[in-house]
């Protein structure tokens, strides 16, 4: 099995399973998450292929649900080419949508997957963030490093178009596991141990989805 950007968070072989506990990673970005939520504005999530940035934002999203912040979660690949047609499956104007979702302490739209923006997917993207703004839902957009430009300059127009409700852009790197959460994934998995004592192939560790037991 694979953990990684999928959104999977537990690694197993034939044997065993390991759930990384990424405790200070999770809190550190629902912090992040829950100031975009509050003001409403936009922060994008960004790192290296293959750190886990998908899962880790959904138990950050977990983590804000719980202390009475709802979040709405979407993938940007999943998402019809234009307006008409996602306004079309959704049966009503998105911004009624996004504007009737519950409500708490700040709201937040998740958007995974945003590094589709460099495939022309930009508008589309500007478009769900400028409605969710206007609705009053802070826009978080989960994006590989290599497109966390066109994904903030996405968010950014979105919050020109609804200056008067969002705060500025923010970004988060979601960086390496550390040497303690690699300890985790060594101690789960001998197999993994000696790589992890190879210095030459120690990085690979830091990067969970490059793992295939």
């Amino acid at each position: 099995a694979q953990l990684g950007d999928d959104t999977r968070a537990v690694l197993a072989d034939n044997s065993s399973q390991l759930r990384l506990k990424r405790h200070d990673a999770v809190e550190s970005l629902a912090a992040a998450m829950r100031a975009a939520a509050a003001g409403p504005g936009g922060l994008v999530v960004t790192g290296e292929p293959d750190v886990g940035k998908s899962v880790l934002s959904l138990e950050a999203a977990a983590r804000l649900e719980e202390t009475g912040t709802p979040v709405v979660t979407l993938s940007l690949r999943d998402l019809p080419a234009g307006l008409l047609e996602l306004e079309g499956q959704l049966g009503a104007p998105l911004a009624d949508v996004l504007g009737g979702t519950a409500t708490g302490d700040g709201r937040l739209l998740l958007i995974d997957g945003t590094e589709a923006a460099m495939e022309g997917r930009d508008r589309l993207l500007t478009i769900v963030a400028t409605a969710a703004l206007r609705a009053g839902l802070g826009v978080a957009a989960v994006t590989r490093a290599d497109g966390g430009r066109v994904a903030s300059q996405a968010l950014t127009d979105a919050a020109s178009s609804a200056a008067r409700f969002a705060a500025p852009v923010s970004e988060y790197v979601v960086r390496r596991l550390t040497a303690s959460e690699v300890s985790q994934i060594a101690a789960a998995f001998p197999v993994l141990a000696r790589l992890a004592a190879e210095p030459r192939a120690a990085w690979l560790l830091g990067r969970p989805g490059l793992v295939d037991l």
